[in-house]
C-alpha cells in the first residue's frame, strides 16, 4: 500500500524516480492521477532533469498532464481577464481565491496546480448586483431544488455555482471564506487589506493571506476528498519563506481569528513534510505544535491529510474521513440546525429515490392564450 510519505518523499527527493518499478509506477501514477497530482510531479522530475530519464510509457503520463495543466491555467487567466473586466464597475473588490489564484499570482503553489472551478470573493452587499451582472453576461446557475438553493443564500458563505453557457467553465461566487451560520465568518474589510494587484488590475490575496486561507480552507472543512492536493499547496506555499512571511501569516490568522487552523497546518506540515521554520518565529506559534508525539487526533488529521485512493487507504483511512466529515459539519453549523439540515436531506434523498428528483422542482404555471 502506497503511503503518505512515500509520495511526499518522491516529491522532496526526485531522484528517488530513478528506482521506481514499472509495476509501481502503475500504482503510482493513479494516486496521482486521482488525487491531481500528476502535473505537479511532472514538473517536479522535469526541473531537476529527472522525467526524461524514465520509460517513455510513465514520461507519457507526466507530459499529458503537464499539458491539460497548462492549458487549464491559460484558460484560467483568459477567464478572471474577462471577469475582472467586466465586474470593475459591479463591485468595489473582486480578489481570485484558491487554485485560481495560485495561477494568476504564478506563486510556487501554482506549478502543476489544475483546478475544478474558479473561486472569487466580493463584499456581501455586492454579491446580487454581481450575480445578476453574470447572468446577463451568460452564466447560468444549474437546476438544485429549492431548499439547497435556500441553504446557500441563507447559510453558506456563497451563492449557487455558476457555469458559463459557452465555455462551461464553473464559477464560484463567496462573500465569505467560511459558512455565515458557523458563527466565525472573517471580517472580509480586513481581509480585503491583505491583496496583490497583478496584471489587467486582477485581485488575489498576497502569499502570506493565501496560506491563512489555504489552511481554513482544509482544517474548517467537512470535505477531504482532495486534501493531500490541498496540503501539497500549504507545503508550496511555505517552503523556504522567510521569517517576515511568518510574521505575517500569524498577524493575518489572529486578525480573522483562525490561528488554531493556521497552527494546526503547520504541525502537520512539520510532521508529514519536515517543514522548519525560521528559529526567530517559533515562539510566535504554540510550543505543542513541535512536540512530535502523535494523538488519536494527530493519526486522524494524518489519515485525512493522505490520498484517498484505495491503493493507499486502509480501514483506519475511512474510518478518519468520517470523523472529519462529522467534524467539519459540527464547526460550520450550530448542533440544531445541523441535526434539521441533516434530518431534510435524508428525508428529501429518501422520497427522491422513491419518486424521482424531480419531486421537489417547481413548476411554473403557464396561462393557455
Amino acid at each position: 500500500m502506497l503511503s503518505q510519505k512515500s509520495i511526499i518523499q518522491l516529491y522532496t527527493e526526485p531522484q528517488l524516480a530513478t528506482s521506481v518499478s514499472l509495476r509501481q509506477w502503475e500504482s503510482l501514477i493513479l494516486v496521482m492521477r486521482s488525487e491531481q497530482l500528476l502535473a505537479r510531479f511532472g514538473y517536479r522530475f522535469r526541473e531537476v532533469g529527472v522525467l526524461a530519464t524514465l520509460e517513455k510509457c510513465v514520461q507519457r503520463h507526466f507530459e499529458n498532464a503537464i499539458t491539460l495543466a497548462e492549458h487549464q491555467h491559460t484558460q484560467i487567466r483568459y477567464e478572471a481577464e474577462k471577469l475582472s473586466s467586466y465586474l470593475k464597475d459591479k463591485t468595489k473588490k473582486l480578489v481570485f481565491l484558491k487554485g485560481g489564484a495560485y495561477v494568476l499570482s504564478n506563486c510556487s503553489a501554482s506549478i502543476g496546480r489544475t483546478c475544478g472551478d474558479v473561486d472569487v470573493i466580493v463584499e456581501k452587499s455586492d454579491i446580487t448586483a454581481v450575480e445578476k451582472a453574470l447572468i446577463l453576461a451568460g452564466w447560468c446557475h444549474k437546476d438544485i431544488n429549492d431548499y439547497d438553493d435556500q441553504y446557500y443564500r441563507k447559510w453558506a458563505h456563497e451563492i449557487p455555482p455558476l457555469t458559463h453557457g459557452v465555455r462551461g467553465t464553473v464559477l464560484d461566487l463567496h462573500h465569505n471564506l467560511v459558512p455565515i451560520i458557523s458563527g466565525r465568518m472573517v471580517d472580509t474589510e480586513i481581509l480585503f487589506r491583505y491583496t496583490k494587484t497583478h496584471s489587467h488590475g486582477i485581485e488575489t490575496l498576497t502569499e502570506p493571506a493565501m496560506f491563512v486561507h489555504s489552511s481554513i480552507h482544509l482544517f474548517f472543512n467537512e470535505d477531504f476528498k482532495y486534501a493531500y492536493r490541498d496540503f501539497f499547496d500549504l507545503y508550496l506555499l511555505s517552503k523556504g519563506k522567510s521569517s517576515e512571511f511568518w510574521i505575517e501569516v500569524i498577524n493575518i490568522s489572529k486578525a480573522l481569528n483562525f490561528k488554531c487552523e493556521v497552527e494546526k497546518a503547520i504541525r502537520y506540515l512539520s510532521l508529514c513534510f519536515e517543514l522548519k521554520l525560521p528559529s526567530e518565529t517559533i515562539s510566535l506559534f504554540d510550543k505543542k505544535l513541535f512536540v512530535f508525539e502523535l494523538s488519536f487526533k494527530d493519526r486522524v488529521f494524518i489519515s485525512g491529510l493522505s490520498p484517498k485512493h484505495y491503493l493507499s487507504t486502509g480501514s483506519f483511512g475511512i474510518i478518519s474521513a468520517w470523523l472529519l466529515m462529522l467534524r467539519g459539519h459540527y464547526l460550520k453549523m450550530p448542533l440544531p440546525i445541523l441535526f434539521y439540515h441533516l434530518t431534510v436531506k435524508s428525508a428529501r434523498a429518501i422520497l427522491e429515490s422513491v419518486f424521482g428528483k424531480h419531486i421537489f422542482t417547481k413548476v411554473e404555471n403557464s396561462k393557455s392564450i
